[in-house]
């Protein structure tokens, strides 16, 4: 059979989504000492999809090396670079294919990807704008703008590109779902539920949807429903230990103590240094009246996590409840200072502005503050 036929061949299979026949005949065409370009860029694609990078990357750079003209191989390079974690490199590779090709469109959407991870969220913006003028049917563009308009803490204008993207393609799983986070951020947790909601119906065994509504329900205090939500998602990443943690919380909400402090033990099991654990765990105690015991798990979690706001401001609560009154005086004393270093801590600092904003949200429920 000649070339071009195994070429048909393995591209109508993978058309048919059977990437393994079609890797066969690819390594076939290999095989026969040929130095195919098509041949390596569709391997280097198809172990991408495998989730196998390092393999992807090399049949990529092979691709290039027969061709390095090929504007889709730059890029499609950039993608693997970009999920291996190598992010400024996988933007240099997404400015070669726009070298070659500054119209192409796709380039620049997946450029915005690498852009944001890299924490240039302008910049990743500006890549979709150009992107959308060039194909404003491009659903991935719609999406990845709207994520970088997120990053940006502009939610509205968000809201509306993931509508854009669901204009164009309905059963976007991604849209669906990041459109729910973004209600959230608006306030709109009924609105959240429902593209939820209709995320899980076409994707249903998909934990991440599960936990983000499992966690617009408890802030609702609908808790049943949560638990089940925590449940489902735990069901498939039965380890997830943020998860199993939230779900403790819930069934403390519920007054469930003995079933939260058996959560909250499985994390710790899994973890023994997992700070959150050991912080709702001692909250869940105190709620009992086991002070010292509570005591105990604060102290721990400080041990772990120094700077842990919540932990010290209970530990104070535990204190004088133990009518350790000065002791109780500085934890609470403490637990405002390390608000307000955190509060004022620089845009270097390594800590996000989402983390802070939710951290200090996180402790002025508890504390009663107003966050000036």
């Amino acid at each position: 059979m000649d070339l071009g036929e195994l070429h048909k061949q393995a591209a109508a299979l993978q058309a048919q989504g059977n990437a393994a026949a079609a890797a066969q005949i690819y390594r076939q065409i290999l095989d026969s000492g040929q130095s195919d370009f098509t041949a390596c860029h569709q391997l280097g694609i198809i172990h991408a999809q495998m989730g196998q990078f390092e393999i992807a990357l090399q049949f990529m750079g092979a691709a290039l090396r027969a061709n390095p003209d090929a504007a889709d191989a730059w890029s499609n390079q950039g993608n693997v670079l970009g999920a291996m974690g190598r992010s400024e490199e996988a933007v240099a590779s997404h400015d070669r294919a726009l070298a070659l090709n500054p119209a192409y469109a796709v380039a620049l959407t997946n450029r915005s990807a690498a852009l944001r991870e890299l924490g240039r969220f302008e910049e990743a913006l500006d890549s979709c704008e150009r992107a959308l003028a060039i194909d404003v049917t491009l659903v991935e563009a719609h999406n990845n703008r709207a994520a970088a308009l997120g990053d940006l803490k502009r939610y509205a204008e968000a809201l509306t590109s993931y509508d854009h993207a669901l204009a164009l393609s309905p059963e976007c799983v991604a849209a669906l779902y990041n459109r729910g986070n973004t209600l959230r951020h608006l306030n709109r947790h009924a609105d959240a539920l429902a593209s939820y909601a209709r995320a899980l119906a076409l994707a249903p065994q998909d934990a991440e949807i599960l936990i983000n509504r499992a966690a617009t329900l408890h802030h609702l205090k609908r808790f049943e429903p949560a638990l089940a939500s925590y449940d489902r998602a735990l069901a498939l990443r039965p380890q997830d230990l943020e998860t199993l943690n939230n779900r403790g919380v819930v069934l403390a909400d519920m007054l469930r103590f003995d079933e939260a402090l058996a959560s909250f033990d499985a994390v710790l099991k899994l973890n023994p240094d997992y700070a959150e654990s050991h912080y709702s765990r001692a909250v869940t105690l105190s709620y009992l009246g086991r002070f010292e015991e509570a005591l105990a798990g604060f102290d721990r979690a400080l041990a772990i996590r120094p700077v842990y706001e919540e932990a010290l401001y209970e530990r104070g609560h535990a204190l004088a409840a133990l009518g350790r009154e000065e002791e109780a005086a500085d934890s609470h004393a403490r637990a405002l200072a390390a608000r307000k270093d955190f509060a004022d801590a620089p845009a270097d600092a390594g800590i996000s502005e989402s983390e802070r904003e939710a951290a200090l949200a996180s402790f002025d429920d508890y504390a009663g503050l107003d966050g000036r």
